[in-house]
């Protein structure tokens, strides 16, 4: 998580920039994206 923090940070800004900040904190697709991905479907985020 410490090696990761910084990359998933600014991939959360951008996807925020991207579908707006409302949509982005009223749903849970990065969170579920970012376990899929790098938890392998564990619910680590």
């Amino acid at each position: 998580m410490q090696a990761m923090g910084p990359e998933i940070k600014k991939s959360w800004e951008l996807y925020k920039d991207k579908v707006g900040a409302e949509a982005a904190n009223g749903t849970s697709h990065f969170r579920d994206a970012l376990n899929e991905i790098l938890a392998e479907g564990e619910k680590v985020f």
